[in-house]
Order: C-alpha cells, then sequence, then structure tokens
C-alpha cells in the first residue's frame, strides 16, 4: 500500500474491522481510516459492513467525534455501510468489538 494506512483489521466474513492505534487521536487518523476501508472496498473484495475504530490511549483532538458523526451521516445517506467509533483504552476496544460478537 503506497498511502498511509490503519494499523490493524480484523476480518470477520461479512464485517471489516479497521483500527488505527495512536497516543493522542488526530484528524489525520480518520484519513487512515477511510483510505484504508476505500482501498479495501476498491482492491479486496467489498464486506457487508465496516467499522473504522480509532484507538488511542491519551488525549484527542476536540473536533474528533463530532467529525465522525458528520462523515457517518454522510455516509448513511449514501447507503454506505460504515460506522466510525473512538475508543479511549483498550477496555472500552473490548467493549466496542464485543458489539459486534468479536472478542479480542
Amino acid at each position: 500500500m503506497s498511502f498511509k494506512h490503519a494499523d490493524y483489521l480484523i476480518d470477520c466474513e461479512d464485517l471489516l474491522v479497521v483500527i488505527e492505534e495512536t497516543s493522542v487521536a488526530k484528524l489525520e487518523d480518520i484519513n487512515k481510516l477511510e483510505e484504508t476501508i476505500n482501498w479495501l472496498c476498491e482492491n479486496c473484495r467489498p464486506a457487508s459492513n465496516y467499522i473504522g475504530i480509532i484507538h488511542h490511549s491519551k488525549a484527542s483532538d476536540p473536533y474528533l467525534a463530532k467529525l465522525l458523526n458528520t462523515k457517518m451521516q454522510r455516509l448513511q445517506r449514501q447507503k454506505k455501510p460504515i460506522i466510525y467509533k473512538i475508543a479511549t483504552c483498550n477496555e472500552n476496544l473490548r467493549y466496542l468489538l464485543s458489539e459486534y460478537d468479536i472478542m479480542i
């Protein structure tokens, strides 16, 4: 891949989870998630649903959550099956994944 991409991919058949691991969450982390998901859609098999998670351990940009919500609303209008989430710690990440029956 010749672009900045997310750090992890969990493949669950009809669900692909893309995780960007960072200490301080920034707006550019959203771009990494988007570019990775777009690349997966174009170059691999399409999935029924995609979840992009920014997993950070320290601070985050105050506009990050608002921007993710705006992007998800736009994607819903376009009927694209992409959900964005923010996980603030390992326990929160496990909880988010358990909502989709994924255990780590």
